[in-house]
């Protein structure tokens, strides 16, 4: 098969046959295409590479996500990482080339991919993984390299090199990188400086897809405005490896020198990353927050952000290997159109590192799912038991099988979360594991659910586990459990973990995600296991799903996620008799934990979800300790100090009727919030604090708004329990 003449498209290469008689080839295609730099995905860099080529492990290929390159190599012998290969693809600029490294095509889902220790889980081992993704993948390649998209040199089928190459060179201009901005890039540029100069909260969303110049035009732009100004800009992203480029750019416009701390100086104006769990301890400094990667970063810092800075750039790939922009395009945007309606949004389409019509970014696309996200919002379905939903166990080989179900399964998925990225293709299709289930509603998959099978150890691996001698991968539920929640009988039970929970947009608040989660208890339940839970961070729209569908928190983690701001929780529910005594323990012992750890660990949560997390805490008070105190204070003044301690637990055994209450009055008067209760009670901040917050008076005004609104609360809640 002929090579294309390679103009600003970059070629795909397949090189198929046994390891050393495809290696050998490959030095053939390296010595006639002569590339300057060269990726090379595997685990060692051959000898005649070693002036041009850059060796990429597997967990370093993040690192490198911000160059560009003339070669990539994909060594498929030495493992296939979909989240490496999908990110270095895009560091190939035009006129490169793509080769994979790959046994026969036809044999490929057989061979025991080096990559499969590293989605292994105990009991299995690598001979259990089906190689589902591996068919995948060759399926698509053969597609391609049978029509002409690709080009195709196996061994079988051997032609001449020299004949097949010649009059290649990949690089045959000495392109030099410039700066000159294209037209698409000066709408952004003007864009950006109208959200730094004009009205202040009309952030601007600039979406595109990789290799479009989003990064350059952003740098480009804030570079400009540095030059001739005096303002100081903060960009935040989950990596600062994710801002590289920008900061390139911007330096590169300026022509200055870049430090190693990211951050530049040009007079009197500054660009400097943070972290964000910092943004917002900056934003008093900050003129304009830029926000690179927003996809990767959780939709409540995000909208923490738009209460805090007046001037946002939002910056996002709709479908990238840092995760998908989905769950951003879906759930983010409806807060911007209620809270800044006047928010102006720009998508980059044209590519500026290759071409139109790139062969190479269409089989990426294709290969790892990052273009199938569908959402058919015209589609209505009807309330579950009235129509046709139905929700089923659905094998990876019927996945496989059925057309169209893989792309709508895993874009269910990348919709729902935040980081989906494409090895969790992989881990879906070859996790031995893990269970899916889908619930249709006629015929067409709207919602669908992940399950882990967890736990089961054998009595000396649960011992080792429990003395801190070993963490095997995969099993977060039965060591949370046991490591965190001292409940060391949770690794020799059998516990099965919710992964993901997905149902489409248009389908939510239908009780389809509460029919998944039915479907995948029972499922449990009939193959007698112990416990059924789930771990995510927590968001008060989360925990009360879970608790609407039975699970509650035994466990809420001490490190905030820098990405999502929100902590690790896990709910959970006894499926069996013999340990429903086990939860009461496990329940209690968390609430007690989670109750005198707050003011410590958890002061940032709000006041709802600190509300939400302390759901059942009333069950274990005995409200005649405090009784007689609670009356004292409200009606015969009792003071304050004095009977305080009884005020805190007549709050807690009351706090879901009092939130009741504050849904309903919002205010309780004397500006007396439901926040600030939980500040006083819950939290336990010092009064003098509390009194600043409440900024209606002194102590002894407060006090008496006190006594107040605990009086109103008290014969509200009387009239409830006589209601009832």
């Amino acid at each position: 098969m002929q090579l294309l003449e390679i103009k600003k498209t970059r070629l795909g290469i397949v090189l198929s046959g046994d390891k050393s008689w495809v290696r050998e080839q490959m030095r053939k295609v390296f010595n006639i295409l002569s590339p300057r730099t060269a990726f090379w995905l595997a685990k060692e860099l051959p000898d005649y590479a070693q002036v041009s080529g850059q060796l990429i492990k597997r967990g370093a290929a993040y690192h490198f996500l911000g160059y560009e390159a003339e070669l990539l190599v994909v060594d498929g012998f030495d493992g296939l990482n979909p989240d490496a290969v999908a990110g270095l693809a895009g560091t190939v600029k035009q006129q490169g080339a793509v080769c994979f490294l790959v046994p026969p095509l036809a044999q490929w889902s057989g061979y025991e991919d080096p990559e499969y220790k590293h989605i292994t889980v105990e009991p299995y081992s690598t001979g259990d993984i089906p190689g589902l993704f591996l068919q995948h993948l060759a399926r698509l390649l053969t597609s391609y390299c049978e029509d002409g998209r690709f080009t195709y040199v196996s061994q079988e089928d051997a032609i001449n090199f020299d004949q097949a190459f010649r009059g290649v060179n990949c690089w045959q201009e000495d392109r030099q990188q410039n700066i000159i901005p294209t037209a698409d890039q000066l709408t952004v540029m003007g864009a950006v400086e109208r959200v730094c100069t004009g009205h202040r909260n009309r952030p601007l969303v600039l979406t595109a897809d990789r290799g479009r110049g989003k990064s350059a035009a952003i740098g480009m732009s804030l570079a400009r405005l540095m030059a001739g100004g005096n303002y100081s800009f903060v960009a935040t992203a989950s990596s600062n490896l994710s801002v590289e480029r920008l900061f390139f750019h911007c330096a590169k416009a300026l022509g200055i020198e870049r430090s190693e701390n990211q951050s530049l100086h040009s007079d009197n104006s500054r660009l400097r990353y943070c972290p964000p769990d910092q943004v917002a301890s900056v934003a008093g400094d900050a003129h304009m927050l830029i926000v690179d990667e927003a996809a990767a970063i959780g939709t409540p810092l995000l909208s923490q952000w738009l209460g805090a800075f007046s001037r946002i750039v939002f910056v996002t790939t709709v479908h990238g290997y840092e995760g998908s922009g989905q769950g951003f395009e879906i759930r983010f945007k409806e807060q911007l159109k209620k809270r800044v309606p006047r928010y102006k949004e720009i998508k980059l389409i044209t590519p500026i590192r290759w071409g139109e019509g790139d062969v190479v970014e269409t089989f990426i696309n294709d290969a790892f799912l990052l273009k199938g996200t569908r959402d058919s919002s015209g589609f209505c379905p009807p309330a579950p038991g009235k129509g046709s939903l139905q929700v089923e166990r659905l094998s990876r080989q019927a996945l496989m099988s059925e057309e169209g179900a893989l792309n709508c399964l895993f874009s269910l998925l990348v919709s729902a979360h935040y980081k989906t990225t494409p090895g969790d293709l992989r881990n879906m299709l070859d996790g031995p594991n893990l269970e899916i289930f889908v619930a249709r509603d006629a015929g067409e998959i709207i919602g669908a659910l992940l399950l882990a099978k967890e736990g089961e150890f054998v009595e000396s691996l649960a011992q080792d586990i429990w003395q801190g001698r070993r963490r095997p991968r995969g099993h977060v539920m039965p060591q949370t459990l046991a490591v965190q929640c001292g409940y060391s009988p949770g690794l020799t039970q059998k516990n099965a973990r919710v992964i993901r929970v997905a149902v489409q947009n248009f389908a939510r608040k239908r009780g389809v995600g509460r029919a998944l989660v039915d479907e995948a208890r029972s499922f449990a339940v009939a193959r007698d296991f112990d416990w059924f839970g789930s771990s995510f961070g927590a968001t008060e729209e989360l925990m009360v799903f879970w608790r609407n569908v039975g699970l509650l928190p035994v466990r809420v983690g001490i490190t905030l996620d820098v990405a999502s701001s929100s902590y690790s929780t896990l709910v959970l529910c006894p499926l069996v008799r013999s340990v429903e005594g086990d939860f009461d323990d496990l329940r209690r012992r968390y609430l007690t934990s989670f109750l005198f750890s707050i003011r410590q660990y958890y002061a940032g949560l709000s006041a709802e979800l600190v509300a939400d997390l302390l759901h059942g805490v009333s069950d274990g008070i005995d409200d005649t300790f405090y009784e007689q105190d609670f009356i004292g204070f409200i009606q015969y003044h009792w003071p304050y100090d004095v009977v305080f301690a009884s005020l805190c637990e007549w709050f807690v055994d009351n706090l879901r009727m009092v939130e009741q209450y504050f849904i309903q009055n919002v205010v309780g008067g004397d500006g007396v919030t439901f926040s600030l209760l939980i500040d006083i009670f819950i939290r336990q901040e010092g009064f003098l604090v509390v009194v600043n917050k409440w900024g209606k008076g002194g102590e002894k005004a407060l006090v008496k708004a006190l006594r107040n609104i605990l009086f109103k609360l008290n014969d509200n809640i009387s009239h409830l329990h006589k209601d009832s």
